[in-house]
């Protein structure tokens, strides 16, 4: 049933944007490359596109081959794309096994696609993948069980993973683009997007906290001060919240040519420009509003 589901909304995707003209990436469950850099044509094929357009996207550039077996969930492809291409395209596909030529015996390549795709469930979000094989990979086919203690976040380091009866030792190297100061950064000071660069980074050499881009979304404040170049970790962080859930707030219907400013009360809690919940008298009935830099919540939107 599972697969039948998968089938079908894959059928209704198609139409929908084939309909719409957009074209649909189908994701290859595995590709085996040779070393250097590799394309979309190694993990995709493209429908709903003139010919043109669909022979432009296979040829966009997606990086350099993994020296170790490794996975890109779809977030990542759509990353890498958007490198060199800012179309709009769909994606339908869990994610793509990279193996490199020759790092994986044939007769056991599936179930290292097995290994990978699995992997990748656990830490599917931002970023990628690579995994060591710290020792051989059983031939026989069986279910892949993932230590409960890695569920919620990215696998990282030697991790011994149940494969049918047998079990595989394997060293995973999580990747994602981290947030470093891109100058010294003093004690109290509100981030400003221009503080912060993101780079790639293996996340299994970090020792202490970090960040990625969804990790930094709203306004923020230095407890500590920051050197350039040093990973900005959450412990020198707190959120510039000018609104407080539970607290009363200033409140501003706005509509052309007429402001009401009222009494309510914070329903969540945000900085500026981040958007919060809000109620009057009534608390059963709410309202969302944009944060101002005096702490007063605009609502434009009944």
């Amino acid at each position: 049933m599972p697969g039948r589901l998968a089938l079908l909304l894959a059928g209704l995707l198609w139409t929908a944007t084939a309909a719409s003209g957009g074209p649909v990436l189908y994701l290859r469950p595995a590709a085996v490359l040779p070393a250097g850099e590799f394309t979309l044509a190694a993990i995709a094929e493209v429908r709903g596109a003139e010919a043109q357009e669909a022979a432009g996207l296979l040829a966009m550039p997606l990086g350099t081959a993994p020296a170790r077996p490794a996975f890109l969930p779809p977030l990542e492809v759509r990353r890498r794309l958007e490198r060199s291409w800012s179309g709009r395209a769909d994606l339908v596909g869990a994610g793509v096994a990279l193996l490199p030529e020759g790092a994986v015996p044939e007769r056991q390549l599936a179930r290292a696609v097995e290994l990978l795709a699995a992997l990748g469930r656990v830490g599917a979000g931002e970023g990628w993948l690579e995994v060591e094989l710290l020792s051989p990979l059983p031939e026989s086919p069986g279910e892949v069980v993932i230590p409960a203690g890695l569920a919620g976040r990215p696998p990282s380091g030697r991790v011994q993973i149940a494969l049918g009866e047998a079990s595989v030792l394997v060293f995973v190297h999580p990747y994602a683009a981290v947030a470093r100061a891109a100058r010294d950064l003093a004690r109290g000071q509100l981030l400003d997007p221009g503080d912060v660069e993101f780079a790639e980074q293996d996340l299994s050499e970090l020792r202490s906290g970090y960040l990625t881009a969804s990790g930094l979304q709203g306004s923020f404040r230095l407890l500590y001060p920051v050197q350039r170049g040093a990973v900005l970790e959450p412990s020198r962080l707190a959120r510039n919240l000018l609104v407080k859930a539970g607290e009363r707030v200033v409140v501003l219907f706005v509509r052309p040519g007429l402001s009401v400013t009222l009494t309510g009360k914070a329903l969540g809690s945000g900085g500026p420009g981040e958007t919060v919940e809000v109620s009057l008298r009534d608390p059963t009935r709410r309202f969302r509003g944009r944060v101002t830099e005096a702490g007063e919540v605009v609502v434009e939107q009944l």
